[in-house]
């Protein structure tokens, strides 16, 4: 399956043997607030977000997460595009609000 300029795949693979493969959606987590400064091997700073728990997922209907955790491979299409058109659409809006525009 050949996905449209500038996607990618997301891919999640469940633990032990696959049962095959899923077409999938993005699921929703949940992070325990807990968020830990770390360093990388170069001493740089970064922050790890849940903890040791990790996050916990809502399993919906068609997610990678129900998918994986079922025991298939989750194929998610995402959009390299993480604006949102619905705002983008009313710059002007925007310009007025912001820029006395």
């Amino acid at each position: 399956m050949t996905l449209p300029r500038h996607r990618i795949w997301n891919v999640n693979f469940p633990k032990g043997e696959a049962l095959g493969f899923r077409l999938t959606g993005q699921d929703n987590r949940t992070y325990h607030d807990v968020v830990e400064q770390r360093l990388d091997p170069r001493k740089e700073p970064y922050y790890w977000i849940g903890g040791n728990l990790g996050p916990t997922y809502a399993q919906s209907a068609g997610s990678d997460a129900e998918a994986a955790m079922a025991g298939y491979v989750s194929l998610t299409p995402l959009r390299l595009d993480m604006a949102c058109p619905e705002v983008m659409g009313r710059r002007d809006a925007f310009d007025a609000a912001f820029n006395g525009g």
